[in-house]
């Protein structure tokens, strides 16, 4: 079997590679798959967060002695696990969004997906940033909205660090001619970006086709921007801040001592 990431590369990009798609599976980590691996991470940590976990009703279902904790397969659990985690909310009330789902909407890509990797390094992140100040925690609180708002800025800069080093490192080019500009952005001004983009001349670090365009159609591919019906060019959050894209109502480096 092949995943099918593999069918994005350029290697397979040759006439018969449309018989090798009866070959390919897709490994992709849906909402609830992610949070369940989460707490499994930290339920297998140590005895005091398993306890703490295990106040959450019905989110530890079993142990194994291999295994160890075997988490819920019900989504409810998890939701009362960021209500009591980190609050039910983003702010004071709705508008800024439920925790539960503000997390995986700001981590996954235009294609919906999410890295596992992106979604464990959030909390960690966001824990990194409060173990300073873990006084100003009340109740069973282990982090503030706050800090996953920072952290979201670590992580999209961390993905990517990753994308250029494991798998795309001609992306590195588009850092420095991104940089500072907003979206959603009109389809030709980017095309004039990809256009100036000082592309590096070793043959491991070329994008795998020099015409624009045909970048532009690959970055979509890949799920780092997306066509708008307008013709403009969007990008999402989880590759918004790593490459220091602005866009409106996009999130301002919080103030941790809030």
């Amino acid at each position: 079997m092949l995943n099918t990431d593999l069918f994005r590369e350029e290697f397979l990009w040759f006439p018969d590679a449309s018989k090798l798609q009866g070959h390919q599976t897709r490994l992709e980590w849906d909402k609830l798959s992610l949070y369940q691996l989460f707490v499994k991470r930290l339920a297998n940590s140590g005895q005091e967060m398993s306890d703490y976990l295990q106040t959450v009703s019905g989110l530890i279902v079993d142990s194994h002695p291999l295994l160890g904790f075997l988490p819920s397969s019900d989504e409810s659990p998890y939701q009362l696990l960021m209500e009591t985690m980190v609050g039910k909310f983003m702010g004071s009330n709705p508008r800024k969004g439920y925790t539960y789902r503000w997390i995986p909407n700001h981590l996954q890509d235009t294609e919906g997906k999410i890295v596992p990797r992106s979604f464990l390094k959030l909390f960690s992140f966001s824990a990194e940033k409060r173990l300073d100040k873990v006084e100003e925690l009340t109740e069973s609180l282990l982090l503030k909205p706050v800090d996953l708002q920072a952290a979201l800025m670590d992580v999209s800069q961390d993905r990517i660090r990753e994308l250029v080093q494991e798998e795309y490192p001609w992306i590195e080019a588009l850092k420095q001619s991104l940089k500072g500009n907003r979206v959603p952005m009109e389809k030709s001004k980017l095309l004039e970006i990809l256009a100036s983009t000082p592309w590096s001349n070793e043959s491991d670090k070329k994008p795998p086709n020099s015409e624009p365009e045909e970048i532009l159609q690959i970055l979509i591919q890949l799920g780092i921007l997306e066509s708008r019906l307008d013709n403009r060019i969007n990008m999402p959050e989880i590759y918004l801040y790593g490459f220091d894209v602005k866009r409106p109502g996009g999130i301002i480096r919080p103030q941790l001592t809030n």
